[in-house]
């Protein structure tokens, strides 16, 4: 059973997992794949804590956890 809420930047490591490997995942063909190979978890993650970190008030991000696990996420605002 999933269960959805909002992340904080302590789910920053395991979106930047989730990032990456959608991203590996879904562009092989329209990104070019060196660009894929040099995708980092740990940047990724590095990048998720600080976008949580200093998100505005009308930003919002949610993701879908199965268990403990991050599934998905998303978010959204003016921008």
């Amino acid at each position: 059973m999933l269960t959805i809420r909002p992340v904080t930047p302590a789910d920053a490591a395991q979106m930047g997992r989730v990032h990456v490997q959608v991203w590996r995942e879904t562009y092989p063909g329209i990104v070019p794949q060196r660009v894929l190979d040099a995708m980092s978890e740990e940047q990724r993650a590095a990048r998720w804590a600080q976008v949580l970190t200093e998100k505005k008030p009308d930003e919002s991000f949610f993701a879908a956890f199965d268990g403990k696990a991050l599934a998905g996420f998303c978010g959204g605002g003016p921008r």
